[in-house]
């Protein structure tokens, strides 16, 4: 069985970042999938993830002598992609007969920058199962099963020419894809939160945001069935060290009459299963709430981005300051724990604005003792705002891609400065992250009081 080398490293270089990395742990879903792909098709999948094993480039090196893989694969997001290039010039050097295939978010948005490496053989552009599956079947039979040229979503490098292919279509029918298996990038990494993704795609167009051009506009689901076989899977693999699922897909709540199905299955076969999930303040009501709460849900991440409604209508996040509060009134109403998401340095922001989302915060935590995460707008490739950064007046202080964090701020505009958003950032922090996201004692924040 060929053997194929899959690498995630970090995006951070600050430890306090790595911490709450290996805390709540979540894998490389991406290059997890993968792996379950190429394993279906007879291919033994290795995963090392960079932000947890602590390896050298000589660790690597010695992996990659034992294994001998006949393609390497990065993950590649903007804050790490030059970090991934230098690891993968580094195997090449050493290793010159290799194939180094990136995919991942900056490789969709952004392949010609990775494309100008030389080292670099293939490039997988969105959704990479069935690319890199079709890749590796290309390198063992010669092309003789299939050719490079015939790849849908492949850049790759033939007699030092870059080529183009076809777009490959979205997966239609998620349920087909075989479940992740978590335990290739070992067990021991999970706590008792475990993320799950039970969908893809975006239908709307936040100027900030890069998922539309990433998984595609229409949002594709699993069947409730489906995520309660890889749950099971979870709950043997865990055993007891299992409590909470986290729901990270941009917006669970979309499909009530699913969301309304997992909570019934949650009670009728007893898992006594607490969860969370990501949701939008215009998807969600009050009969739902409550439904979540009765099926084990115990905190819901609203996406905010600014307290002023001004803001909001320019960054096209279609939601107002009034549907927030009641949204976040109604979850609080219901017992369950709100983690409200917001952004500083919108390139409509002024000084005026920012303060107005310090008010909100301040106001959301008092009131509804709801949970506060701030970090600042980032113009990521792959965004409107990016592609627009100019017309919009935004200026970026660094074109560092290891820069490109979010928890520090990179662009200013005539309105306000670098200086003047830590300002209010530094206003704000008696309220960020008061009750830890629910990580310590989940289950008394809110239910408690009501």
């Amino acid at each position: 069985m060929d053997n194929i080398l899959l690498i995630n490293l970090s995006g951070y270089e600050n430890k306090e970042a790595k911490a709450s990395e290996r805390i709540e742990y979540n894998p490389p879903f991406g290059l997890l999938s993968i792996a379950a792909h190429i394993e279906l098709h007879g291919y033994n999948p290795v995963l090392i993830d960079l932000r947890c094993d602590n390896l050298t480039f000589s660790s690597i090196k010695e992996i990659i002598k034992e294994k001998k893989p006949i393609l390497i694969g990065f993950c590649a997001f903007t804050i790490n992609v030059d970090k991934a290039l230098l690891l993968a010039r580094n195997i090449k050097a050493a290793f010159k007969g290799i194939k180094i295939l990136f995919g991942g978010p900056h490789a969709t948005v952004q392949p010609e920058y990775i494309a100008r490496h030389r080292f670099i053989d293939f490039i997988a552009v969105k959704e990479g199962e069935s690319t890199f599956m079709e890749v590796c079947e290309a390198i063992v039979s010669n092309e003789e099963t299939i050719r490079f040229e015939d790849i849908p979503g492949l850049f790759f490098r033939r007699d030092e020419k870059v080529f183009k292919n076809n777009v490959r279509k979205p997966i239609e029918d998620l349920d087909l894809m075989p479940l992740v298996k978590r335990e290739l990038v070992g067990t021991e990494k999970f706590g008792y939160m475990v993320y799950i993704i039970t969908s893809r795609g975006c239908p709307n167009n936040c100027i900030y945001c890069a998922c539309p051009v990433l998984a595609g506009a229409r949002y594709r689901t699993r069947d409730i069935d489906n995520v309660f076989l890889e749950i099971m899977d979870i709950k043997h693999m865990l055993k007891e060290k299992f409590k909470l699922i986290y729901f990270i897909d941009d917006t669970f709540t979309v499909l009530k009459e699913r969301v309304e199905l997992f909570c019934h299955l949650n009670r009728k076969y007893n898992l006594n299963l607490m969860w969370r999930c990501e949701s939008r303040v215009d998807v969600i009501s009050k009969e739902i709430l409550h439904k979540m709460s009765e099926g084990g849900c115990i905190a819901v991440h609203y996406g905010i981005e600014s307290g002023s409604d001004y803001v909001l209508e320019k960054i096209h996040k279609n939601i107002t300051l009034s549907q927030a509060e009641n949204a976040i009134k109604l979850a609080y109403e219901a017992g369950i724990l709100v983690c409200l998401y917001l952004m500083l340095g919108h390139y409509c922001d002024t000084q005026e604005y920012m303060q107005d989302t310090i008010d909100f915060v301040k106001r959301m935590a008092e009131e509804y003792r709801a949970d506060i995460s701030i970090n600042y707008n980032t113009p990521y490739p792959g965004t409107w705002q990016y592609t627009h950064i100019d017309k919009l007046g935004m200026r970026l202080v660094s074109g560092k891609y290891e820069d490109f964090a979010c928890y520090k701020p990179i662009v200013e505009t005539d309105n306000f400065s670098i200086k003047d958003q830590y300002e209010y950032y530094y206003r704000i922090l008696p309220y960020l992250n008061k009750y830890n996201f629910g990580m310590e004692g989940f289950g008394k924040i809110n239910k408690d009081n009501h």
